[in-house]
């Protein structure tokens, strides 16, 4: 009989430390941590519109005419990632710094 009220009162510590760790991870959301932490282990970094090379911009008019740039991310290699708006719709496109279209390596 002892051992059964140690298995539950295991059980139930366990979780309880499991609800403690699933808050956390809400509230970790919540403040925006998790694209900050995403963005990081991709290797892009944020950087301004205005920093993107002439070819970028020139293909970005040329292939998505009509797109808008939300958000623009570089690596250390010189490639661009570029948040776009075409209409509803917004996706991610890949570039190098000679403004050719990459896939995406994530």
């Amino acid at each position: 009989m002892k051992d059964l009220r140690l298995i539950v009162a295991a059980a139930a510590f366990v979780f309880a430390i499991g609800s403690v760790n699933a808050q956390e991870e809400i509230a970790s959301i919540e403040e925006g941590t998790i694209t900050e932490n995403v963005v990081a282990v991709q290797g892009y970094k944020v950087i301004e519109v205005s920093a993107l090379p002439e070819e970028v911009m020139a293909a970005l008019s040329k292939d998505f005419e009509g797109a808008t740039i939300i958000e623009a991310f570089k690596d250390d290699n010189d490639h661009f990632k570029l948040i776009i708006s075409i209409g509803d719709e917004s996706k991610a496109v890949y570039a190098n710094a000679a403004g050719e279209w990459i896939e995406s390596n994530e």
